[in-house]
């Protein structure tokens, strides 16, 4: 085997290490920056409806109480949404079906569906509560589009590279005409 074929093929190998670290490592960090963001998100969405329903009479006032729910319920990224009375009575529950997708990175891309939730007060005491949860189907599509073009560029940037490191690898390793 020449040099030049062992040369170009362990900076190949290195071209390939490189891009599969990177990915890798760019599949960790969305991951968590996701995660966080989805959680936020569901924090943010509860403490929202908890907040329109303060001093909102959970009983008698039903109609007003449902319409903030399914208000808040089409929201995109929600999933599910219960409201919860002081007895720990389950008043109204709203749930979309979940998604059966499989993406190309749901194998290493796990994205939990926690639940967050905010205490509804009236008269300044406790009433009931809010329970949401996030919906994960919009941020799975969002990383697995980034990944995907993630992964072309670095294909490209690899196989430019290695085109570029033989072709000048050749030249260096012919002889000189002197």
């Amino acid at each position: 085997m020449s040099v030049y074929a062992k040369v170009t093929g362990v900076i190949t190998l290195l071209v390939v290490a490189i891009t599969a670290t990177s990915l890798w490592f760019t599949a960790t960090v969305s991951t968590g920056v996701v995660q966080a963001s989805l959680d936020a998100r569901a924090k943010d969405a509860a403490s929202f409806v908890a907040l329109a329903l303060n001093d909102v009479d959970l009983d008698r006032d039903l109609d007003l109480v449902e319409y903030i729910i399914n208000g808040a319920f089409e929201m995109d990224g929600i999933e599910q949404i219960t409201l919860v009375d002081g007895m720990e009575r389950v008043k109204i529950e709203r749930k979309k079906a979940q998604a059966n997708v499989t993406y190309l990175y749901s194998d290493w891309i796990v994205l939990s569906n926690q639940e967050a939730m905010a205490v509804i007060t009236r008269n300044q005491q406790p009433s009931g509560k809010i329970i949401l949860k996030s919906d994960t189907t919009q941020a799975y599509v969002l990383l697995d589009t980034k990944m995907q073009e993630l992964l072309k560029l670095f294909i490209i940037i690899g196989l430019a590279s290695i085109v570029l490191f033989a072709v000048t690898l050749k030249l260096f390793l012919q002889p000189s005409k002197n």
